[in-house]
């Protein structure tokens, strides 16, 4: 079958996805095993069917993607998995744990049950070398699976996008977090919500989007676009603008040559209310981008941060100075 290919992914979904997880489900039913099966996995052959690109025979320890010599770092790929995970019975007086599969308890029957939608994708260096090539990679791919609905689900969701490294929301963002816990032994990795303000400041481009029907299997192809250059808007601000101080809001309508928000309010919602507007009518009007915006967003919440930390530590070197220059 080839890759870049649509029909290709429908079959990939298929194979590896519908019909592993209802066999995953049959043993789980039997053992009260984990009926969880390696989405992470899934994700990275769906990346390589949608750019064909394949991979360096690695298994996620190597690079993700590389090129026809197999030797540049191509893409790295994050998967994250919000379908299988582990439900609990909200009767009180039972402690019952719920697979995805399951609509009622194993141990009381009750149907209440508290379905979890918390996952997300983790970006982390264990160490200062491996953050040093945190730009190296030419792209990285966000898969995510979710369910259309936590009570009812009726398919389950495939999105992927495309993130550029060099975007100052996604460097600055990772650097703000990593530099800190430069020197740390139990470094947590970075939590990248598909939700959380920071995502739409990356600049992300939705390449894929398909739906898969739990009751049969069939794939539905939505987006098929591996050469898709539109990011997601971040219009309206909303979070990103509420994750910045006043003053902040009040430096960002000075750097986008905008009138003085002060001169409306000072209450910080209807401050940052009155940028968000004035910065939408701006952008309707054509005076300055999206991409614009974003990276002056990214570099107001992270920015400071970055430079602070660089300087105390006295980092510098090819990598340093690039995210010095960004911030």
């Amino acid at each position: 079958m080839p890759l870049g290919d649509a029909k290709t992914a429908e079959k990939l979904l298929s194979d590896l996805v519908y019909d592993l997880r209802h066999t995953v489900q049959e043993w789980a039913d039997l053992t009260s095993q984990t009926a969880q099966p390696r989405m992470g996995y899934a994700g990275q052959h769906l990346v390589s069917v949608i750019t064909s690109l394949k991979g360096s025979r690695s298994g996620a320890r190597g690079f993700d993607l590389v090129d026809v010599t197999g030797r540049h770092n191509m893409g790295e790929i994050k998967t994250c998995n919000k379908v299988d995970r582990l439900g609990v019975c909200l009767n009180p007086n039972c402690d019952g744990r719920v697979f995805t599969h399951e609509g009622q308890c194993p141990k009381c029957k009750g149907t209440q049950i508290g379905r979890k939608d918390d996952s997300k994708w983790l970006i982390g260096f264990s160490d200062e070398s491996k953050f040093k090539k945190m730009l190296d990679p030419a792209r990285y791919y966000l898969v995510l699976f979710a369910l259309d609905d936590l009570i009812s689900p009726k398919a389950l969701v495939t999105k992927v996008w495309r993130v550029d490294p060099m975007s100052p929301g996604f460097a600055l963002c990772l650097a703000a977090y990593y530099l800190p816990r430069m020197n740390k032994t139990n470094r947590a990795p970075f939590n990248l919500w598909p939700e959380y303000k920071a995502f739409r400041l990356m600049r992300p481009v939705l390449i894929y989007h398909s739906d898969l029907a739990l009751c049969d299997g069939k794939v539905t192809t939505h987006v098929f676009d591996p050469t898709a250059t539109v990011p997601e808007p971040i219009l309206p601000l909303g979070t990103n603008l509420t994750g910045l101080t006043k003053q902040q809001a009040v430096d960002l309508a000075a750097k986008l040559g905008l009138p003085d928000p002060v001169r409306v309010t000072w209450d910080k919602p209807k401050l940052t209310g009155e940028v968000d507007r004035m910065i939408q009518d701006a952008i309707t009007q054509g005076l300055f981008t999206e991409e614009v915006l974003a990276a002056m967003i990214a570099k107001l919440l992270y920015g400071d941060a970055v430079k602070g930390e660089l300087t105390k530590r006295r980092l510098s070197g090819p990598f340093y100075n690039r995210l010095k220059a960004m911030a």
